[in-house]
């Protein structure tokens, strides 16, 4: 079963979290945002409270995920972002708008498309197996790295991830290899939805070229956040919040 804790009034707005956190995350934005939305903070499977959606492969989760959500503004930070774009494309009944968050339609780093070294991700799949904790605390730390206030943003992560049960091994790894392997590229241009970018200047796992590579695949509108890193709405949640609410005409 898919977990998600709604609250406030208005049209629905869907938050999925990213790789390693659950909705906890959300919290800082939520006295900001109830106010205009019914918002919907979902537990990806095998997160938090959710259980792992079987089987586990992308296109059966993907499936099992669009039917739980209802219908409405969909945003998706990092792998939630990834995944929010998958079911933009494939159930466009469903969403009136999308937002994505440090995030992109491929992870990879090639010669023609700026992401992660493929490298890194083996090296956390690897560290997953000697040390799980410590692997997640260094993935947590490469989330704020230059961020202003980097130290009281592991902080914030690390109380919200606590919040929760932790995701099993066998989930995590599963994460790294759809963050590795997915490519959603080819069908970019298919989302027709009002679609909102928002990166962080400092984003070491989404770099800012990012914003040109998916411009010219899709027409979304996008926004840079200087000095934030993976987390724009934990260390710039004001600025966050006010981009949110303009490209939805609600401020």
């Amino acid at each position: 079963m898919i977990h998600i804790d709604s609250e406030g009034q208005g049209p629905n707005l869907i938050l999925l979290h990213g790789w390693g956190m659950n909705s906890g995350i959300w919290e800082k934005l939520v006295p900001s945002l109830t106010p205009y939305f019914q918002l919907h903070r979902v537990d990806l499977p095998g997160y938090g409270f959710s259980q792992p959606c079987t089987p586990m492969a992308w296109d059966a989760m993907m499936e099992q995920l669009a039917a739980r959500l209802p219908c409405g503004h969909l945003l998706g930070w990092s792998l939630g972002g990834l995944m929010a774009q998958q079911i933009a494309q494939r159930y466009p009944h469903q969403v009136l708008s999308l937002i994505t968050v440090a995030s992109s339609a491929h992870f990879v780093q090639s010669p023609s498309w700026p992401g992660m070294k493929e490298e890194v991700l083996k090296l956390f799949a690897k560290g997953l197996e000697s040390d799980y904790r410590k692997t997640l605390e260094r993935f947590l730390a490469i989330q704020t790295l230059g961020a202003p206030d980097a130290r009281a943003d592991i902080a914030q992560i690390k109380k919200s991830l606590n919040q929760r049960p932790l995701p099993s091994l066998q989930i995590l790894h599963q994460g790294l290899l759809w963050l590795e392997s997915v490519d959603l590229r080819r069908v970019i241009p298919e989302i027709a939805c009002p679609w909102l970018q928002v990166y962080g200047a400092l984003d070491a796992i989404v770099p800012k070229d990012s914003m040109h590579a998916h411009q010219v695949i899709s027409s979304a509108q996008q926004v840079m956040i200087d000095k934030a890193s993976h987390a724009p709405f934990i260390s710039h949640s004001q600025q966050f919040i006010g981009e949110i609410l303009n490209f939805l005409e609600v401020a």
